[in-house]
């Protein structure tokens, strides 16, 4: 598939953007199971950390990828309400070109260094979200890859409709699984927002 970004924008997946259980790249769509490579389809990956150093997380709260495809479907089944005020939020808070200029010759770290809306690092032991685009074995650097802290992540969830949550919830019911302790850790911080 050809997407409309420069050759010099797409680099290689860096290691903290890989799945951390087998330390590899992610391979297929967590909803529909499409293999990325095969496929050569679009990818967004979303990781759940607590604390960013050198580049690399200190622990994973949760990772998926899925395929552009899904992803977009996913967000049609938000509210129109909801896809709205996020809209909003990312216009008043976040300037993507400017941040693409100020990171264009920037090591690959630096890209996901500060809250794209906070504009700081993650406090010590707080939580953040990191996202990324994806195609194949590369990671476009555009208006991805970026952090958004948990203050921030708390902001937009505010902003969130009843459905919208309920959808979200559901997400996290249907994809994420696993023994009392890891289902109670995601009930207070499972996937907050799929962008």
């Amino acid at each position: 598939m050809q997407l409309p970004y420069p050759e010099e924008a797409w680099k290689e997946i860096p290691k903290i953007f890989w799945s951390d259980l087998n330390q590899l790249p992610f391979q297929t769509c967590l909803m529909c199971n499409t293999n990325f490579e095969e496929s050569q389809q679009p990818y967004l990956i979303e990781k759940a950390v607590k604390g960013i150093v050198g580049g690399q997380a200190l622990s994973t709260v949760f990772e998926y990828a899925v395929c552009l495809g899904c992803a977009e479907q996913m967000n049609l089944s938000l509210s129109e309400s909801s896809r709205i005020k996020i809209a909003q939020y990312f216009e008043t808070h976040i300037h993507f070109n400017a941040r693409r200029e100020a990171l264009q010759d920037a090591e690959q770290s630096e890209w996901i260094k500060n809250c794209l809306v906070k504009h700081r690092p993650p406090r010590e032991q707080e939580e953040c979200q990191l996202y990324a685009f994806c195609l194949g074995d590369k990671m476009l650097y555009h208006e991805f890859p970026y952090m958004i802290t948990s203050e921030a992540l708390d902001e937009m969830l505010q902003l969130l409709s009843a459905k919208t949550l309920d959808i979200l919830n559901g997400f996290k019911d249907d994809f994420f699984d696993g023994p009392p302790e890891l289902k109670e850790l995601l009930e207070k911080g499972g996937p907050k927002v799929l962008l």
